[in-house]
Order: structure tokens, then sequence, then C-alpha cells
């Protein structure tokens, strides 16, 4: 499996996992990936037609990365770099190319060692002085999801 494959079955995973908690009015069959510039899905909601989502891993594009060569029960050993404020700085200020609203899924799969408020407080301080060209910000935790921006949680 190629690496952009499986970047993608990961994405759609993640999004998945995110439609199970939202219960959005998300036409399911219209979910599909995207390649850069765009952001990483895209899909139909009833009532709202095209709607995007730029996907973000809660940790650093290094540690991300590198946790994804471990296998499942694989030993977590020397990693200390979990940005989770670089990754959000770094996709609050990208240029993406979409003709629909964007909205960023920040996402924790539980490697990360980090609780979901410190995460939550974290994505809110990035993003207090701007969201970018995302008009909701989302942190979908391991067993939670919450709506950074607007606030509502």
């Amino acid at each position: 499996m190629s690496k952009n494959t499986t970047k993608e079955k990961r994405e759609l995973e993640v999004f998945r996992r995110f439609f199970d908690k939202t219960k959005p009015k998300i036409i399911e069959e219209s979910i599909v990936n995207c390649q850069p510039p765009e952001p990483d899905i895209c899909c139909e909601i009833d009532g709202e037609g095209k709607v995007w989502f730029e996907l973000a891993e809660a940790c650093s594009e290094d540690f991300a990365r590198a946790s994804s060569r471990f296998p499942e029960n694989g030993v977590w050993v020397g990693f200390i770099g979990n940005s989770t404020e670089e990754t959000v700085a770094r996709k609050v200020s990208n240029i993406y190319q979409a003709d629909g609203p964007i909205e960023l899924l920040v996402y924790d799969d539980g490697k990360h060692f980090r609780p979901a408020n410190y995460t939550i407080e974290t994505i809110a301080h990035v993003t207090s002085s701007g969201t970018g060209v995302f008009r909701r910000i989302w942190y979908l935790s391991e067993k939670s999801l919450y709506q950074i921006h607007p606030k509502s949680y």
C-alpha cells in the first residue's frame, strides 16, 4: 500500500469516527478523500451543501510520522516532541483551495499521552487570535468530540 493510500485510509477512518460522534446530516456516500491544496476530506451536509475538512493529528508531524511506523502492540520509547500547538498553528496559517466552507478536525487516537482538557486548552489558545479559513474547529479524542470554535464545550 502506498504512503498516500495509507494516509487517505487513515483520514477516512478518523472522519468516520467524527461522523459517528456528531451524527450530523452528512450524506455518507458523499465522503471523499481530496489532494492538496484541497483540504483532506470533502462531503455534503444536508442543508449546507459541500463542506471541506482538514484533519490534523494532535501532535507534531514528526511524532505522527514516527508513531505510524509502530505496530499497535509496539513499545513506545523516546518520544518527547508532541506539539499540538505547532500543528494547529501551521494548519491555521495554511492556504487551501475549496469551493465551500472549511472546518478543522484535530484528532487524538490515544498515542499522545495528553489529557483532553490539555489539548482543548492548547487548541483554544492557538486559535484565540484567529482561525484562518476554518469556520469551525473540532477536537476528537478517543472518547469524545468537542467543538472548540465557535466554543461549545
